[in-house]
């Protein structure tokens, strides 16, 4: 590997999907939990493995193989993390030929992956890595992340997760939908979050903001169109405002969208 190699992060899902670990000592024992906890298929192949590892194998949470590393044990394997070198070289050979990405601890020249220093708040990832040269650097900067974004984070990430649904239906476009998350997710946002604004408070606001947004991207099209832009606001008597061609257009009143919103922001 070249020390300038330059690595392509992505969130890889692993829900049954095969990993296989080699060796058993706690550095295996660490890999395996953070395997199982995206879901994969772990096998362990080690003659020996920690208390931790016979606990796992035990209630059948993963497959040990009680013995060395023999060719054919990556076959239908997605990773591999080899927890020494003299294990990585030995799979090396099979990982390449398998098309299997092989991780070796310790050893970037190795390694077709790196392994991050990572936390999670309720779904929203933070990742950190340095490209193989010092994983004691990326811990530290990790847990600065942690201390700096807290649980009020996560609470962010689940509402505007709830919203996306009555989000897409505001704005058919891709485009649109882009342009509006990146208005709403903005520095004004995060400091109120950061205030201890409630999510029902941020519900209302990014709502209302989504409506605002909605009514001007009609009326914009209307202007392309060369037609009369609708009213954005419902009657005094309930009825829809505008012209009857315009009533099923994406412009709502904020009281409107969450009307047909239940508590959790999904379209009824």
């Amino acid at each position: 590997m070249h020390e300038n190699t330059t690595y392509f992060p992505i969130g890889l899902k692993l829900a049954g999907r095969k990993v296989v670990i080699l060796g058993g000592d706690d550095e295996a024992a660490r890999k395996v939990e953070a395997m199982l906890h995206c879901g994969a298929k772990v096998a362990v192949v080690s003659p020996t493995a920690t208390p931790a590892i016979q606990r796992l194998a035990a209630e059948s949470r993963l497959h040990w193989l009680r013995r060395d590393y023999q060719p054919g044990d990556l076959h239908g394997a997605t990773l591999a993390v080899a927890c020494d070198r003299a294990l990585g070289e030995a799979a090396g050979a099979e990982a390449a030929r398998e098309g299997v990405l092989i991780n070796v601890v310790d050893v970037p020249e190795l390694c077709d992956f790196v392994a991050m220093a990572t936390f999670s708040r309720d779904g929203l990832q933070f990742a950190v890595h340095s490209s193989g040269k010092s994983a004691a650097l990326a811990r530290r900067i990790r847990e600065r992340l942690e201390g700096e974004f807290g649980e009020e984070y996560a609470a962010l990430a689940r509402l505007l997760g709830e919203l996306r649904p009555v989000v897409r239906e505001l704005f058919s476009s891709p485009a649109e939908r882009r342009e509006f998350w990146l208005s709403v997710v903005d520095a004004e946002l995060l400091d109120e979050v950061e205030r201890g604004v409630t999510p029902a408070w941020l519900k209302a606001a990014i709502l209302r903001r989504a409506a605002d947004a909605a009514n001007d991207c009609a009326d914009l099209t209307c202007a392309r169109e060369g037609e009369a832009p609708a009213e954005p606001w419902a009657a005094e008597d309930g009825s829809p405002g505008g012209s009857p061609s315009r009533q099923t257009s994406v412009c709502r009143e904020p009281r409107d969208i969450q009307e047909r919103c239940d508590l959790k922001g999904n379209p009824r």
